[in-house]
């Protein structure tokens, strides 16, 4: 019982990290130019940006939204 407890304490963070996440941002600076954007969704996959969209994106099931 114990191995099986620290496994799931070890591999847990781990599940949390490989996790999709969606941000909406009303206002996006995107840092290449003066203007602000609006209505963007960015899409961080294991904790890196890799991409933004125009528009709100919807999430696939294992999507977190914000």
């Amino acid at each position: 019982m114990k191995r099986i407890l620290i496994i799931l304490i070890i591999c847990f963070p781990i599940i949390l990290w490989a996790q999709k996440t969606i941000i909406h941002a009303g206002t996006l600076l995107d840092g290449k130019s003066k203007k602000a954007v609006s209505s963007r969704s960015i899409i961080i996959e294991d904790g890196k940006i890799v991409d933004v969209k125009s528009g709100y994106v919807n999430g696939d099931n294992d999507a977190k939204v914000i």
